[in-house]
């Protein structure tokens, strides 16, 4: 009744990061259709022009019809109406776009909007402006904005897609993904969109029909690979996992962290010698500067009873290049191998103590120190800290609530162990072991209520 208690994913080390906006879509004949055509002014939603924007903007195009778009940023930077205009500063912006010039572009659609607020295509253009700059929360309150004021257009949704992707947003990512392709629908970044939203949304068996699709295309894509790898370990299909991340490794495209999650999968294969190289392989790079990732498959050694192999991996760790959430995972691990060698002892127990307090919801730290009680045989201790463990509401209280309902049983509190075991199954209707146990404590109150009457 011990081993299912252990839950961890061996995905811990890798995660579904978003696949970037491919740089070729700024080039692409789809994009230019629509910001060229923001060069037009919609008098609903625009400035008015004057007479005398008007014969400006004429002679732009004129300009920019031969591709003399330096002459046309002179042009307009030098005439009088710059200081006034909205028009003629979302114009002078959208040149400098083209060139690449973002700071400088930025300013000028902001001075329109100033003068302007409900320029549409000026906070169209301006969110994208702050997308190429990589400021992900500003390109979504203008593109939302522009959406208010009835921009519809793929570049708008699918953009606001990739924002609401980045803050984990998944339901609005696959809805604004969705309306993209309706006015570029031979856009892939939005059918990527699409799959990876899905990926989120534990829709896996519907992103891998869109992943598969796009590799019949591009079979060596390895940003899509590594999605599938994902799903398939998601799916328990570790061979199929490992088999993705072996052919990456092998052609050198494989990332740190996924080179992690090899590891770890072929230890939980049994593969131990194979995947305790690949883990050390890592962390031993002069280049590995993010030992964060690495805490899970240690983690994930210890569980598999690997003690020897997690305190020889987590030497090769770094304190100082720990962020302070790594670094208390760090001291977390190295209490429970001080522990693990020699239960109870007073300095892996000092570490735990002080990682409790300085955070009494750490609801790790908290089993862990529930089961040294355990091992010392003092129950009605263990049973305090499981009971603290659980309200902690943590990734460990449900672990916390069935080691509660085996300690429970060994009391001979049937009844109260049977709450506990029912409430475990509310947050996990699935596990049949846990059924199958509830059960038999079910029986076993029955037979001590018979036998005490």
């Amino acid at each position: 009744m011990t081993r299912f208690l252990l839950f961890i994913s061996l995905a811990a080390s890798a995660t579904a990061d978003r696949i970037p906006l491919s740089p070729e879509y700024w080039t692409s004949e789809t994009f230019l259709k629509e910001f060229n055509g923001s060069y037009r002014i919609n008098a609903n939603i625009e400035p008015i022009l004057t007479s005398e924007e008007r014969g400006l903007l004429v002679q732009m195009q004129g300009l920019m019809a031969k591709g003399k778009r330096t002459d046309t940023i002179t042009k307009l930077k030098a005439n009088s109406l710059l200081a006034t205009s909205a028009a003629v500063q979302f114009n002078l912006a959208n040149v400098l776009s083209e060139e690449a010039k973002l700071d400088d572009a930025e300013t000028y659609y902001k001075k329109a909007l100033t003068i302007f607020p409900s320029f549409l295509r000026a906070h169209q253009n301006l969110a994208f402006t702050y997308f190429r700059k990589k400021d992900l929360e500003k390109t979504r309150e203008h593109l939302l904005q522009a959406v208010r004021l009835g921009a519809n257009n793929g570049s708008v949704h699918g953009l606001l897609g990739q924002c609401f992707l980045e803050s984990e947003e998944y339901e609005p990512a696959l809805r604004s993904f969705r309306e993209a392709l309706i006015t570029q629908p031979k856009v892939r970044d939005w059918t990527l969109g699409i799959a990876q939203a899905l990926q989120n949304l534990s829709r896996t068996e519907e992103a891998l029909v869109i992943y598969e699709k796009i590799l019949k295309e591009d079979p060596e894509n390895t940003s899509i690979l590594l999605q599938v790898a994902l799903i398939y370990n998601d799916q328990d299909e570790p061979l199929k996992a490992v088999g993705i991340l072996e052919y990456l490794r092998r052609r050198e495209q494989l990332p740190n962290n996924f080179q992690l999650l090899l590891g770890t999968l072929l230890i939980g294969q049994e593969n131990l010698e194979v995947g305790a190289a690949t883990l050390k392989r890592v962390l031993e790079k002069e280049d590995f500067k993010k030992p964060d990732s690495a805490l899970n498959a240690i983690q994930y050694c210890l569980e598999q009873d690997l003690t020897p192999l997690a305190k020889e991996l987590r030497d090769l760790i770094r304190e100082e290049d720990l962020s302070p959430n790594g670094l208390v995972f760090y001291k977390r691990m190295t209490a429970q191998i001080i522990l693990t060698a020699i239960p109870n002892d007073p300095e892996g127990l000092k570490i735990l103590d002080a990682l409790i307090a300085a955070n009494p919801l750490d609801s790790h730290s908290l089993l862990i120190r529930a089961q040294q009680h355990l091992i010392a045989e003092e129950r009605f201790k263990a049973l305090l800290i499981l009971d603290q463990t659980i309200h902690a509401q943590g990734a460990f209280s449900l672990r916390a609530q069935l080691e509660k309902a085996q300690l429970l049983v060994k009391l001979q509190r049937y009844s109260e162990a049977i709450t506990e075991l029912k409430g475990y199954l509310e947050s996990r209707p699935d596990e049949t072991r846990v059924k199958e146990y509830l059960e038999a404590v079910e029986d076993l109150n029955k037979a001590y209520s018979v036998g005490s009457e």
